[in-house]
């Protein structure tokens, strides 16, 4: 399967939160079940930890909660995340000179807009920062909500029109480097 692939599939109207996990697995992408119509994590056990790409497992999950939202682990996923809040880290993308960067992206639920930026994980540790002002980094040491769950304000996560991911920019790279971490 290809991320092209992929978006034709989770975008369809009739897709199911069981579709779209198998699809994601199918592509090596380690889910878990979220609570529905939330972020956090539904089973007991490791949270994101227990994420996995095996479609055995992900089918019987979305079999036992079909209305789980899915979360994902960009790092095991071989993935980085930039989450961006708002309008308000938007304008910061746009200060970093990092607004032009062409990858696969989601928007998430939130009220004032959000978008999660992919990226190929560059290798070695990358945990979650703050990366600047109304922007984090989720990879190694966290997780996100993956279309087409439901964001608590009823609003569904959904993919942008790119059919790519392209590698994490160097200035990205270095401006992580030179942030402390932050906890999941």
């Amino acid at each position: 399967m290809t991320i092209k692939d992929l978006l034709q599939q989770v975008r369809k109207p009739t897709v199911t939160l069981l579709d779209a996990a198998m699809a994601y697995a199918e592509l090596g992408w380690h889910v878990f079940p979220l609570r529905p119509k939330g972020k956090i994590p539904l089973l007991s056990g490791k949270g994101f930890h227990d994420a996995t790409n095996d479609s055995a497992v992900v089918r019987r999950w979305w079999r036992e909660h079909p209305t789980a939202n899915i979360g994902g682990v960009p790092g095991k996923s071989g993935l980085v995340v930039l989450d961006i809040d708002g309008p308000a880290g938007e304008q910061t993308l746009t200060d970093l000179k990092l607004g032009a960067v062409r990858t696969l992206s989601a928007k998430t639920g939130r009220r004032d807009g959000g978008r999660h930026l992919w990226f190929k994980h560059p290798g070695g540790a990358i945990g979650n920062r703050k990366l600047a002002p109304y922007i984090d980094v989720r990879a190694d040491g966290g997780y996100v909500v993956l279309p087409p769950s439901v964001h608590p304000s009823g609003a569904v996560y959904s993919w942008s029109d790119a059919t790519s991911i392209a590698a994490l920019p160097k200035k990205l790279h270095a401006m992580y480097d030179a942030q402390p971490s932050v906890s999941a």
